[in-house]
């Protein structure tokens, strides 16, 4: 009678395409554990091997395959912030999102009010980014406040130098302008106020006083042929307007309507500094 030998044959694993382990050798007909699933990353699964957990050496090598698998459940989060007045940022909305392991995803900048995307702003900004298998993923995107601008005009033109404001910022009326000989309405808008998501056009109107002062002063002649002020007269009236001197009656003179002394009319002044004057010449 002959004898025979029992053929030896290899078990080979390969994970993810590459060898996984030493190789085994086993007789044929024997029995073979296969080996347990290997550890993977968090964030990850075992696909499992490609032949059950135990099975009886054939007569020939086998290849044992399994695969890392990305998990599509795993976590990362969503955070968007908006600056406060005093420069620091405030949470504004955030969630929480599930994605593959492994893939990058992209959250889209959200329109609020007032403030814009910034993407250098912030602590951490972060609009893009690959989902870690163990969840700590964040994107942080941050907005800023716009600026805005507050401009005074009066009377229809413009008064001073716009000044700028960020959104939500306390805005103080600039003081009111002052003009000699009116009175000026009072600003449009409050004392104070919280500046808006847009440009802010703040005016005032000036009123012309009906009680300015001006002055009529008449001129007697002397005997020496000099003049002197006979009497003065205080008036008032409005403001930029022409004002007319009327001649009085001085007993022993006469109005000399020819003397190119004579200040017959003016426009008042605010100021009340407009004199108007009239010569009279003795009989």
């Amino acid at each position: 009678k002959g004898t025979f030998e029992i053929q030896n044959y290899n078990v080979t694993y390969v994970l993810d395409g590459v060898q996984y382990g030493d190789v085994e050798t086993h007789e044929y007909n024997s029995d073979v554990t296969v080996r347990p699933a290997p550890e993977v990353p968090a964030g990850y699964h075992f696909s499992g091997w490609s032949i059950p957990e135990t099975f009886e050496m054939p007569a020939r090598d086998v290849e044992i395959t399994g695969r890392t698998i990305a998990n599509d459940d795993t976590k990362y989060r969503v955070e968007h912030y908006k600056e406060n007045v005093d420069g620091t940022f405030t949470l504004a909305e955030g969630r929480d999102e599930t994605g593959t392991t492994g893939v990058t995803v992209t959250e889209g900048a959200k329109e609020y009010e007032g403030f814009s995307y910034d993407p250098a702003a912030g602590e951490a900004p972060l609009k893009s980014g690959t989902i870690a298998g163990d969840g700590s993923l964040t994107l942080r995107l941050y907005y800023t406040r716009n600026s805005y601008d507050v401009t005074y005009k009066v009377d229809g033109a413009a008064y001073e130098g716009a000044e700028s404001y960020r959104y939500g910022e306390q805005v103080s009326i600039k003081a009111e302008p002052v003009k000699d000989g009116y009175t000026f309405s009072g600003w449009s808008i409050p004392e104070t106020f919280e500046m808006p998501a847009r440009d802010v056009e703040i005016t005032g109107t000036f009123t012309a006083n009906g009680d300015t002062k001006y002055t009529v002063e008449h001129y007697l002649e002397g005997l020496d042929g000099k003049y002197t002020a006979g009497q003065t007269e205080d008036l008032t009236g409005e403001t930029d307007t022409l004002a007319t001197a009327n001649p009085k009656t001085f007993t022993g003179f006469t109005y000399d309507k020819e003397s190119e002394k004579n200040v017959t009319e003016g426009t008042v002044t605010g100021d009340g500094k407009l004199v108007l004057k009239l010569y009279y010449t003795r009989d």
